[in-house]
């Protein structure tokens, strides 16, 4: 029984999530947590990678790239057969033709939305001191602490990574597959910024359970 009570009491801590009061920070009861309305996914989509004398940059994971080369590949790949096995047998381009093609094509224009809008440029500027998403600039100055928190609402169980500003307001940075690579990105984050451990809000269920020195 007393072993069933620890498998109990380790299931439960790894599903509990935290009270911002438990920060001691005025912004944090003021700041928003619920999570960013973003798509879920299985597998982390990008990696956090060191550029030399300059930060961190978020690029696109391999298994990014597979799936929307799978994506592009099968649709593309689809319409051009179906529109080229018509044309050789001589038949005419109606619905039975153009329909299954189009079908294609959507998964084509599906796996380059994927790699466009996911590609959009993420790092962390050490030489401005910000931090760059496309064309908006959020300054480290500004920046009064990184929000761990769960990614609600989608198909996978996903953990998310914010800023959290000085005037409370929010900038989503980034959604992971797992909580170990979003808590050890948090910490690398947060060196660059200048952030104190402290200032890693993590309310990710499991926040309590030690992490062994040296994972980060």
């Amino acid at each position: 029984m007393e072993f069933l009570q620890k498998i109990a009491d380790k299931i439960q801590s790894m599903n509990k999530t935290r009270d911002p009061s438990e920060f001691n920070d005025e912004i944090a009861m003021r700041t928003e947590w619920e999570s960013f309305n973003k798509g879920s996914s299985n597998f982390n989509t990008h990696r956090l990678t060191d550029e030399t004398g300059y930060g961190l940059r978020y690029k696109p994971t391999k298994s990014l790239y597979f799936l929307c080369g799978m994506f592009m590949a099968l649709g593309g790949g689809t319409a051009i057969a179906t529109v080229a096995s018509a044309v050789n047998q001589g038949k005419d381009l109606n619905r039975d033709v153009i329909y299954p093609a189009l079908f294609g094509l959507v998964f084509f224009a599906i796996g380059y939305g994927l790699f466009i809008g996911l590609r959009r440029p993420v790092f962390f500027d050490q030489t401005e001191r910000c931090m760059v998403i496309k064309d908006a600039r959020t300054y480290f100055s500004d920046i009064h602490a990184l929000q761990l928190v769960v990614q609600r609402g989608g198909k996978h169980r996903n953990y998310q990574l914010n800023l959290v500003l000085r005037d409370t307001a929010r900038v989503y940075v980034m959604n992971y597959a797992d909580s170990r690579t979003a808590r050890a990105d948090a910490a690398r984050v947060a060196q660059v910024i200048g952030l104190a451990s402290s200032r890693i809000w993590d309310a990710m269920p499991g926040y309590d359970v030690q992490i062994p020195h040296g994972s980060f």
